[in-house]
């Protein structure tokens, strides 16, 4: 499995895109804890995650490193200047129309879709199907929490669209497939019986 986490980090490296990247070290982790993986390993593999995250700055894009840079400048509060607001900013463009109650309202919507999700998982037939589940709600959750962290500049930009809401056909139809995917689970909560 880890093998698999870093074939896929390594394709995704040469894209490249680091909120993928991040997103997928997140849903494994998420589902390494479901799973039940002793603390000893976690703590091991979290190590071995972190260590080289300082060599890696410069392999980093020229763009990548000024983002990170623009973020502990804050160059984009100082300038009043919101870029790519039907993408990656569209958090804040529905909080200047539909103001902190439209705000807190996706909120409640996007903890309601990853509840849902996990109740799913825990009357799963099977742990297959309850990972799957755990899979989709952490990935679902770190994108909402990455996107409107990036928006409330807690977090430098990363290009992770706000889930069902920002603009793009991928992200959507990954997003339609990873629910409908749930939505099977859900459906066959008895474990086939073939005779």
């Amino acid at each position: 499995m880890f093998c698999c986490l870093l074939v896929a980090l390594f394709l995704i490296s040469i894209q490249p895109d680091l909120g993928t990247s991040l997103a997928l070290v997140f849903i494994f982790v998420a589902m390494l804890i479901m799973a039940a993986v002793p603390v000893k390993i976690l703590a091991g593999i979290s190590a071995a995650g972190v260590a080289p995250v300082p060599l890696l700055y410069a392999d980093l894009f020229e763009y990548q490193r000024m983002r990170l840079v623009a973020f502990f400048q804050g160059t984009q509060a100082q300038l009043h200047f919101i870029p790519e607001q039907h993408t990656d900013f569209i958090f804040s463009v529905l909080g200047e129309e539909l103001g902190l109650i439209g705000a807190l309202l996706l909120l409640l919507v996007y903890l309601l879709l990853i509840y849902r999700i996990l109740h799913i998982g825990s009357v799963a037939a099977d742990s297959f199907g309850a990972l799957l589940c755990v899979g989709v709600a952490a990935m679902i959750a770190f994108q909402v929490i990455v996107n409107i962290g990036i928006n409330i500049g807690l977090i430098p930009v990363t290009g992770l669209p706000l889930p069902f809401f920002s603009y793009g056909g991928n992200s959507i139809l990954v997003k339609l497939v990873s629910v409908g995917i749930v939505l099977n689970v859900g459906m066959r909560r008895k474990k086939a019986l073939f005779t």
